[in-house]
């Protein structure tokens, strides 16, 4: 793994060095040593540091069977019929 990934890793929405170096276990200065080139990656680092990086899945939205039936009853009533 380069800096590089990690620099563009924190660029994403979300992401940030705090955050960063929880998930690896290590102080917040530790990130700023790794960006600076002071520090390398260690190798069982990188796996951690691509779990924080991984994008998130958005989330699907439940099926009419999951709803709770008072609700599937409003949405039946307020949908637009074809």
């Amino acid at each position: 793994m380069h800096i590089d990934e990690v620099l563009r890793g924190l660029e994403k929405p979300g992401k940030n060095k705090i955050g960063l170096a929880k998930a690896l276990g290590v102080d917040p200065a530790a990130i700023t040593r790794l960006i600076q080139g002071r520090r390398q990656i260690k190798v069982g680092e990188v796996q951690v540091i691509r779990d924080y990086f991984k994008d998130e899945p958005e989330p699907t939205p439940p099926s009419e069977s999951e709803l709770p039936r008072d609700l599937r009853l409003r949405e039946a009533v307020t949908r637009p019929t074809d």
